[in-house]
């Protein structure tokens, strides 16, 4: 019986050593990892957008205005006709009381 738990706790003790082995191949990939990140630090960082209106380049500070082309303007070319803006208004109004009355239609009547 002594000998059997003996055989046991060395089949344990080789099992906990395999495991051991694992994380040296986690460390690889560690380092690949890594060298990945380094390529990504040295791409330059993206342009910080500035308060300019969009038309005239005129510094607008907290007083510019964004349209729906998705561009900041002066307080003069804040409208939509004043910066010859590409947004088609009619359009999405259309489309805006498309979606907000929709096509009611009744029910065939039987003549009598």
């Amino acid at each position: 019986m002594k000998q059997a738990k003996a055989s046991e706790a060395a089949a344990v003790t080789c099992t906990t050593q395999l495991p051991l082995e694992l994380p040296l191949q986690d460390s690889s990939t560690h380092d690949d990892a890594a060298s990945s990140s380094s390529v990504q630090e040295n791409q330059p960082a993206p342009p910080v957008q500035a308060n300019r209106c969009f038309t005239c380049k005129r510094h607008v500070g907290l007083t510019g205005f964004k349209c729906k082309c998705g561009n900041q303007f002066c307080s003069l070319h804040r409208y939509h006709d004043r910066h010859n803006c590409p947004f088609d208004y009619r359009a999405a109004a259309r489309d805006a009381i498309a979606r907000a009355n929709p096509v009611i239609k009744a029910d065939k009547v039987d003549k009598i």
